[in-house]
């Protein structure tokens, strides 16, 4: 069928045919509207915590545990050193001056510096909620105790902690019960993946293993998936890592009665739960040592 108009001459408009088959591109779905984010701010923090660092230089020295041979000065620059030469120096630079601060306080308490690989100051994401999307907050620097750390603080108070690595083609026997025996036929080959490793705990005065505390590769390899710490991604550190982690776990197994092991179980048990060091921190200076020195 054809339509024509009267009295003109164009040429019939053909009706529009459409096939049976053809189908209508649907109108494409509107996106759901998106929760607002905000933009990582890229403020430069490190005249900031130099600053903070240096004018509380007489809050650090004031929770040093009697006996520390090691300063405030000394805590101090090695903290600025170490944020300088770290890895991820471009983050701890952005940290919230005082998170560096509670964290340097925090590792002073501990009796503990920023070298030897005793303590490290790594940035964190701190995020919030909102309009249920998570965004980013501030960048904060938080206290991770380095293993020979953790087995300073132990010798301090009296206990041995031999951290060991296994590798495959080794023997280990581990035997528990009232003497708590190991006996590990190491090797010379330590450039294979280790299958475990294990923390003994030992009295010095008695020399009584007191505690061995044992991880799978298995058990480390789902640690690290779950990690967040950058320095699990790294292969050349993952037997530093699986090492400081059955240390860790050792170290639980110290008696709480020293100050320092219980500062030390509060910032780990503080860096697994998020939370601040801010008033385990201001109470230690106001009280002038660690808080649970006074309990």
């Amino acid at each position: 069928m054809t339509e024509t108009t009267p009295g003109t001459t164009a040429r019939p408009r053909q009706a529009a045919r459409r096939s049976a088959n053809v189908v209508a591109t649907p109108a494409p779905p509107v996106p759901p509207p998106q929760a607002p984010t905000a933009a990582t701010p890229k403020v430069n923090n490190w005249d900031a915590i130099r600053k903070v660092l240096n004018d509380k230089k007489a809050a650090i020295a004031k929770v040093i545990p009697a006996g520390i041979a090691t300063t405030a000065d000394s805590i101090m620059q090695n903290a600025i050193q170490q944020i300088e030469t770290s890895r991820e120096a471009s983050k701890l630079k952005l940290c919230r001056p005082s998170s560096v601060l509670y964290a340097v306080i925090a590792a002073a308490g501990a009796g503990l510096d920023f070298i030897n690989d005793y303590a490290f100051l790594v940035p964190f994401e701190r995020t919030t909620m909102n309009q249920g999307a998570r965004v980013f907050e501030c960048w904060e620097a938080k206290l991770i105790p380095g293993y020979k750390g953790l087995l300073n603080v132990a010798a301090r108070h009296g206990y041995l902690l031999d951290v060991q690595a296994v590798y495959p083609n080794e023997t280990c026997h581990i035997r528990l019960g009232t003497d708590n025996t190991i006996e590990h036929e190491a090797g010379f080959d330590t450039n294979q993946h280790l299958v475990g490793v294990y923390c003994v705990v030992r009295d010095k005065e008695t020399d009584r293993v007191q505690h061995i505390e044992r991880m799978s590769k298995a058990d480390i390899d789902h640690i690290a998936a779950t990690a967040t710490a950058k320095a699990w991604k790294d292969a050349s550190r993952y037997p530093e890592m699986a090492k400081k982690t059955v240390a860790r776990r050792g170290f639980k197994w110290l008696p709480k009665d020293a100050s320092e092991i219980r500062i030390l179980n509060e910032v780990e048990r503080r860096n697994d739960t998020g939370e601040p060091l801010t008033d385990l921190a201001t109470k230690m200076v106001e009280i002038g040592g660690s808080p649970a020195a006074q309990q």
